[in-house]
């Protein structure tokens, strides 16, 4: 969620998760955090940070329910799906539409976790099968990317901010 990176003391009116849909003339309040997923209706007038995945709505916004349960709002959080390159996301749009998302991360430990340019050995993500390493619009990645040298050798370390 993009509220891990930009607290509210630094000048940030309101804090937008990724995969978000905010309905038409919802009103979101200064210095409320939506999460990642999450799903306000129409007309909603949001006062309160809203969880990942929920669905709200009201005058003043209420829960709804959870788009899916906790374990899978879990899998979507730890897949960030959002950050995924344009040929990982075209290979697996069957999943991306069948909601099964037990499937979709069984895919993600298999073929892409191993591509996070996190903290990955520089070998490791360029020899991992399936890895694409490309800036997408919207996500900041590329913005700075580098490759540091230290006792454990080459790494590949992504600033998207």
């Amino acid at each position: 969620m993009i509220a891990r990176y930009l607290p509210r003391d630094e000048g940030v009116d309101k804090l937008i998760g990724n995969d978000v849909w905010i309905g038409s003339e919802a009103v979101v309040m200064p210095g409320i955090k939506i999460g990642d997923g999450a799903v306000i209706g129409t007309r909603a007038l949001v006062t309160r940070d809203v969880e990942p995945y929920a669905i709200i709505g009201g005058n003043p916004a209420k829960m709804i329910r959870k788009r899916f349960d906790d374990r899978r709002i879990e899998m979507l959080l730890e897949m960030q799906w959002w950050h995924w390159s344009n040929e990982q996301l075209k290979a697996v749009m069957p999943l991306m539409t069948s909601a099964n998302v037990e499937a979709l991360f069984e895919h993600w430990l298999a073929h892409i976790r191993s591509c996070r340019a996190s903290s990955l050995p520089l070998q490791a993500v360029i020899g991992a099968k399936n890895c694409a390493i490309e800036p997408r619009l919207g996500t900041g990645l590329g913005k700075a990317v580098k490759i540091a040298q230290n006792k454990k050798g080459a790494h590949l370390s992504v600033n998207p901010f």
